[in-house]
């Protein structure tokens, strides 16, 4: 977080000789390697990292909350050994909320053109994440418009970090939806994930324990066999939602039901790596 604020917030009458010194800098969270100095007549600008400078972390209502707070050095109380001023303190705080969606819209099938754009939204945290599909479980051949996906081939999937998410945030794949069209959502989906659960139908699988824990160097990964709507062979929509979870110290979820997997998962869907595609799904095209 970021905080612009003046030494009026953090000294009561500071004296002019200790304006924009080192003297009258700001401490966050009363840690004092978390120090800033003001410049330009005792304008602080603050940066504090959302797991760092002792920032405590809860969690309620759909939103992630990091507070803090910002203090006067005791360094600037005296002049010549006199005390000339007081100390204050004010709290910070910044809150996102707890959910992200991405999306691949649209990915053609059958040897069209095929366009993959991760979108991002539904909360800030959502600038911090991409979604891409790929040919491979190496995450190295990307599907692009020359090198399409047809149905029956497997489309891995890797949700992945733009940039670092805090070490007190944790993130899990809940849900994954599939469009026949993905501006007219009500015309037909289909359900690929679901409570942290897996369909059976479409072969989908994990290459990480979907069971939390999804931070890994490579994000989490998932893949499942390419498929179509009966009336829109060409083309398949996905959108996939995100929960993040604040973490205590010890490393659980501050909230202990935050993305939970479904006990037991919904009928036609699994935990496990699913082989089965005899469920009975008559708006699909056959897989092969």
């Amino acid at each position: 977080m970021q905080v612009v604020f003046t030494h009026q917030h953090i000294y009561k009458n500071l004296d002019p000789t200790h304006v924009d010194s080192a003297m009258s800098a700001a401490i966050a969270g009363f840690d004092s390697s978390c120090s800033t100095v003001s410049k330009n007549g005792g304008t602080y600008t603050a940066s504090v990292k959302l797991d760092k400078c002792n920032t405590a972390v809860s969690q309620t209502g759909g939103k992630i909350v990091f507070e803090n707070s910002f203090t006067g050095n005791i360094d600037a109380l005296t002049v010549q050994g006199i005390i000339m001023t007081k100390v204050l303190a004010f709290p910070v705080s910044c809150t996102y909320d707890e959910s992200v969606t991405l999306e691949l819209n649209p990915l053609h099938l059958q040897g069209s053109d095929i366009d993959i754009t991760g979108i991002s939204n539904n909360g800030t945290f959502g600038d911090y994440f991409d979604m891409v599909a790929y040919h491979d479980a190496g995450h190295a051949q990307e599907i692009t418009s020359d090198d399409a996906i047809v149905i029956g081939e497997p489309v891995y999937v890797r949700i992945f970090e733009l940039e670092n998410i805090p070490t007190n945030i944790d993130y899990y794949l809940t849900d994954c939806t599939a469009f026949k069209r993905f501006d007219k959502p009500n015309q037909g989906s289909f359900e690929i994930v679901d409570q942290m659960c897996y369909n059976e139908l479409v072969s989908a699988s994990n290459t990480q324990p979907i069971r939390g824990g999804q931070r890994q160097s490579t994000g989490i990964t998932f893949d499942f066999t390419a498929f179509a709507f009966e009336g829109q062979p060409d083309q398949l929509s996905m959108q996939c939602s995100l929960k993040l979870c604040a973490l205590a110290v010890d490393g659980n979820t501050v909230l202990p039901d935050c993305a939970v997997q479904a006990d037991p998962c919904p009928a036609g869907f699994s935990d496990q790596l699913a082989l089965s595609r005899t469920a009975d799904y008559p708006d699909l095209l056959p897989f092969e």
